[in-house]
């Protein structure tokens, strides 16, 4: 993850560092405008080298950072060889970079920050050693006699031999072969050409790219075609080489693969929520708008698009800090609500229906009710009342009515009791007898309470 947001930072920052450079600021308020100043990457130099087997060779890594500037990394980094067995190299206080040939191959040296994790490399090839050159001890013998000189001149032929008009043809043979370009990078799973261009011994030149057998020193790293063709695998360094199948002369290229680069996060669609939503005249509703980028990662952007309503005079938006996405209804009728990224203009929308303001209507109060068990029975017989629709905690009186004209006689009170929170009561009382009870047939129980009354029948019958 740390890679990737490195590469993100460096997608914003080097545009911006680049533009403040081109109007002429310094690079002391370069750096003052985008912060601490970011490694982006580490070079190696040099890039590729060839040294003989015992022999060391000193590499150097320099840091590039956001801030435009430099600095020499080679004491601070951490070294490492891809092949121990061929080079290794030193991370020993005073000679950090120092590579030193083991046996013949090629080795990939690294320089990795500790820090930022960010890696730099070279290729080094590791040639047989050289052979010393064997030292003569004797001296040349001096003769003790003086050699006779002749008395006598030679004769000297009066006729010149015969010159030939004509040299005879030497066959051009292959001298060296070239590979270009020298030095290559390419991102994994990316490709580079490669061309193979022969030296002949009288001084013409040919592309060899087609005839010559190609070769990679690490396959797992990068491969290359029959014609030159080279393709990033993993990442790390190789060596391409060209070679002739009859002079069995060759050529070679240094190829660093890197990483696959990050491709830049953009902004694939908008989505308002809700998508369908009704509202009343003067009331309001909140939409939000969400971004999806390339990436897949999502992100609110009420706050950042322009909202629209497609039908003001129905429905209107704000676009007010704070308030962004709130629609008001205006008047009956629907209007389409856009959310527009004012940077790659992409939009979302969502429907919204305006209704009329509806009066609320007052629920009916309820009806007082009153049920008797038993309904019917002699005199003294238990009977329990339960009725509704009273007003919740006033008391509740049940009256048994005997018809009597006698004051004292025509009412009975069977029960006190107190209505429930949901206004229903239930209470119990005895049927009057002798005269209070009145004549067998019909009477009259009712349930009185404040602003509530209701009655029922009980049947009186015979003892």
């Amino acid at each position: 993850m740390q890679g990737g947001r490195v590469v993100r930072v460096t997608a914003r920052v080097l545009p911006l560092a680049l533009v403040l450079g081109l109007f002429g600021v310094s690079q002391a308020e370069t750096a003052s405008a985008l912060g601490p100043a970011i490694l982006l990457s580490i070079t190696v130099t040099p890039a590729v080298a060839s040294i003989a087997q015992g022999n060391t060779q000193q590499f150097t890594a320099t840091g590039a950072y956001s801030d435009l500037s430099t600095k020499n990394l080679t004491d601070t980094v951490t070294w490492s060889s891809s092949a121990a067995g061929t080079a290794t190299v030193s991370n020993a206080h005073g000679s950090q970079g120092l590579a030193t040939g083991i046996s013949t191959g090629v080795a990939t040296i690294t320089a990795t920050d500790p820090s930022a994790t960010l890696p730099g490399t070279a290729a080094l090839t590791v040639t047989a050693a050289l052979p010393l050159p064997t030292t003569t001890t004797t001296l040349p013998t001096v003769p003790t006699t003086l050699p006779t000189v002749p008395t006598t001149l030679p004769t000297v032929p009066t006729t010149l031999p015969t010159v030939p008009t004509t040299l005879p043809t030497v066959p051009a043979t292959l001298v060296t072969v070239t590979v270009s370009p020298p030095v290559a990078n390419v991102a994994v799973g990316a490709g580079e050409q490669f061309t193979a261009t022969g030296t002949y011994s009288d001084l013409s030149t040919r592309d060899l790219t087609d005839s010559v057998t190609w070769s990679s020193s690490s396959t797992s790293t990068a491969t290359v075609s029959n014609t030159g063709l080279a393709t990033g695998v993993a990442v790390g360094a190789a060596t391409i080489t060209a070679t002739d199948p009859n002079a069995l002369v060759s050529g070679t290229a240094a190829l660093t693969v890197t990483p696959i680069p990050a491709l830049p996060v953009t902004l694939v669609a908008v989505t308002v929520s809700p998508p369908v939503a009704n509202v009343a005249v003067g009331a309001g509703e909140q939409l939000t708008a969400t971004g999806t980028y390339s990436d897949l990662s999502t992100q609110n952007l009420t706050d950042s698009v322009t909202w629209s309503s497609s039908l003001t005079s129905n429905a209107t938006v704000s676009n007010i800090p704070g308030s962004q996405g709130l629609a008001t209804g205006v008047a009956d009728g629907a209007t389409t609500i856009s959310a527009t990224d004012p940077n790659s203009l992409l939009s979302g929308t969502a429907v919204l229906t305006v209704t009329p303001v509806t009066t609320p209507v007052s629920p009916a109060p309820p009806v007082p009710q009153m049920a008797l068990t038993p309904s019917s029975g002699k005199k003294r017989a238990l009977v329990v009342a339960q009725g509704s629709g009273f007003e919740p905690g006033n008391a509740v009186t049940v009256t048994y009515l005997s018809g009597s004209k006698s004051r004292k006689r025509a009412k009975t009170v069977l029960c006190h009791t107190m209505a429930a929170s949901n206004g229903t009561f239930s209470c119990h009382g005895t049927i009057p007898r002798r005269s209070r009870s009145g004549k067998v047939g019909m009477h009259t129980i009712d349930a009185t309470g404040p602003g509530a009354t209701t009655t029922s029948k009980f049947n009186l019958v015979r003892q």
